[in-house]
């Protein structure tokens, strides 16, 4: 009797322990929790040097990609092609002051730049030499558009836009100002207070117009800068201003139409995104508090508020195809429907810089930043359509170590995502590996 009067005190005390322990920490932070499962791997595949460019699905499903080493200031690349089971064939190489990807997505070409000479050489994907362009002047920059056409601008201030099989379309003399493309259409901006600027050019070089777009009622004393951002069928100009009486940084938002009539006009503060989205005729734009559409004729038609946050920094957006948005705000990740209503927004670990949306999943970013104390774990996150984490999939943070980049490309056809990730080895001042690792969605 004792000994049985003895474990029912000894049970009655363990059950009050565990009811205590209950009231100061809930079951649930006691359990332990179900850990986020890690992608299963279809095959991984590890090249020498950085990521020249972001890998390209080709018909058959195989990969082109191009890795690369910087040797005596010159680019050193390998082009090659991956099989849909990871296997290499096709190498070749290509030495050029700089190496980048032209054409389409559907017929890619590979550009040798030389830039001292004034050089310009096209490969098809197979290291064919297509043809060759030499400008006749020191280049300075260049840029690709989304039809593969190329603009490069020399040492002199002039443009010259060569299509995609190495004609020369026009040339432009710059004079004061810079050049911008957008969606194929060149803009030349030259930033003058209310003497600012905006010329647009047609697809053979002709000016299409040439407009003043600020007026003495733009309050020409509190403007700080003008700088125009590209959507998918208009550049907007932003003009950025100072408010002398509360000391605030604002920004007049403004599109023209085909005639360069300004139409839309809209004020906003604090930070902006630099990018504007386009869908379906209606304009979409953010500041650090608000999501901003605008239809056609420049009428907002919708305003959401974001709630508010003690970082509220924006760091990337983007949008899906059926009018989506996505915004990273300080550590938190936003949908927003394509009525301009919030869907979710969840704390992430990692950076929408890069990131996908396929198949209703979103694939966030493993983020590498420049310093040991930015170090992230290693892993693309990859989210349902209602913002829960779903899985992982392991980028090699032992490989990678505190700078570096990822691309995440998606197949869908072929339902299957490829991670691009490669680090800078700073005692080799290089990119020194890069792997790219393919996983069924």
């Amino acid at each position: 009797m004792h000994s049985q009067s003895k474990r029912r005190h000894r049970l009655t005390l363990l059950m009050t322990i565990m009811l205590l322990a209950s009231s100061l920490f809930p079951i649930e932070t006691l359990a332990k929790k179900t850990p986020t499962p890690i992608a299963k791997e279809n095959w991984k595949v590890s090249l020498n040097g950085g990521a020249l460019f972001e890998p390209i699905v080709q018909k058959d499903g195989s990969l082109l990609v191009g890795s690369y080493q910087k040797v005596d200031g010159k680019y050193k690349e390998n082009i090659l092609s991956l099989s849909k089971t990871g296997k290499k064939s096709g190498k070749w190489k290509l030495t050029a002051e700089k190496i980048d990807l032209g054409g389409t997505s559907t017929a890619p070409t590979i550009l040798a730049l030389n830039y001292s000479k004034g050089k310009i050489t096209g490969y098809n994907p197979k290291g064919q030499k297509l043809w060759t362009h030499n400008i006749g002047q020191e280049l300075q920059i260049h840029q690709v558009d989304e039809k593969g056409n190329i603009y490069v601008k020399s040492t002199k201030g002039t443009l010259y836009k060569i299509s995609t099989k190495g004609k020369q379309q026009f040339k432009l003399e710059a004079g004061e100002g810079e050049f911008h493309i957008f969606s194929g259409s060149v803009y030349h901006l030259h930033s003058s207070g209310i003497n600012t600027t905006v010329t647009m050019y047609t697809s053979k070089g002709k000016v299409k117009y040439k407009i003043y777009p600020l007026a003495k009622e733009d309050n020409e004393v509190n403007l700080v800068n003008v700088s125009l951002i590209g959507s998918g069928n208009h550049a907007f100009m932003k003009a950025t201003y100072w408010d002398g009486a509360t000391e605030d940084i604002y920004h007049i938002l403004s599109v023209f139409d085909e005639n360069g009539k300004r139409i839309r006009t809209v004020k906003m503060g604090g930070e902006l995104v630099n990018k504007v989205f386009e869908y379906k005729n209606d304009s979409i734009f953010l500041d650090t508090r608000y999501y901003y559409k605008m239809n056609a004729k420049g009428k907002l038609i919708k305003k959401t508020k974001m709630p508010s946050m003690d970082d509220t920094t924006i760091q990337h957006a983007m949008m899906t195809d059926n009018g989506e948005v996505y915004v990273e705000r300080g550590k938190k990740l936003f949908k927003f429907k394509a009525n301009g209503s919030i869907a979710w927004y969840k704390s992430i670990t990692g950076s929408l810089m890069n990131g996908l949306v396929m198949n209703g999943k979103v694939y966030v970013n493993n983020y590498h930043a420049e310093g040991k104390r930015d170090r992230t774990d290693g892993y693309v996150t990859v989210l349902d359509s209602k913002g829960n984490v779903i899985s992982k999939i392991s980028v090699a943070r032992h490989i990678f170590g505190e700078y570096g980049e990822t691309f995440i490309t998606g197949d869908l056809k072929r339902k299957t995502i490829y991670i691009t990730n490669h680090r800078f080895d700073y005692k080799k001042d290089d990119f020194s590996k890069m792997v790219i690792t393919s996983v069924k969605q």
